[in-house]
């Protein structure tokens, strides 16, 4: 008898992977665990495209790892929303420049699914904010406060239904605290300028769409 355990079966890859594994003959028993307070590290991923797409773009010899840039919002194209308003060290680039880097960020990946000519996306990419974030888990797990961004589902979380009721939706990628029980807080979003404002706003409309089309296929 052949089983499988699969841990986050509602995250954004355990929805589609539970379904597969569900509807193949490999399997004879199947347990599904959503792990509600442990967040997906797609926002890491995004994070981490962030701060390495400005240090490239400022040629500045700025170390990516030294640059902090908050990503909000989603997993996908105009749902990602880097807050370079808040990025730490402070970045100074004019509007243009500025724009270009946020397209970069929201669309990077489809460089590199074109330069494989449609053959792979971006396993290295993927795999080192899987390893950061693994770490981050890590070190909460040690009693350590550690914040990543993280796609999550607000209202399992510490501050997180009064956000879900204020932006509209219940799943966003916000900076959480993650801590010895997993996600144990999230963080608000804080001020942003005008234009970070309008991509929030088309941002949460998508993620609106795109929620409500996966909760009516799982129906």
């Amino acid at each position: 008898m052949v089983k499988l355990a699969l841990i986050g079966a509602a995250g954004q890859i355990g929805t589609p992977l539970s379904l597969l594994c569900k509807a193949s003959d490999l399997f004879d028993e199947i347990a599904l665990y959503d792990l509600v307070h442990v967040p997906v590290a797609a926002a890491t991923l995004q994070q981490a495209g962030g701060s390495a797409f400005a240090a490239q773009a400022l040629k500045d010899d700025m170390d990516p790892t030294r640059l902090r840039v908050i990503v909000v919002g989603g997993y996908s194209g105009a749902t990602i929303v880097p807050l370079y308003s808040q990025a730490q060290p402070p970045i100074h680039a004019d509007e243009k420049p500025l724009a270009r880097l946020v397209h970069r960020v929201q669309f990077g990946s489809d460089e590199i699914v074109t330069s494989k000519q449609g053959a792979g996306s971006a396993p290295t990419c993927m795999a080192y904010a899987g390893f950061r974030f693994v770490q981050s888990v890590l070190a909460g797990l040690r009693g350590e406060d550690v914040t990543e961004d993280a796609f999550v589902y607000l209202p399992g979380i510490d501050g997180g239904r009064e956000m879900a009721e204020e932006l509209g939706v219940e799943y966003f990628a916000v900076r959480t605290v993650l801590g010895r029980d997993g996600a144990i807080r999230i963080l608000a979003v804080g001020n942003v300028n005008e234009k970070e404002k309008e991509m929030l706003e088309v941002a949460v409309r998508e993620l609106w769409t795109n929620i409500a089309t996966g909760l009516a296929f799982m129906d």
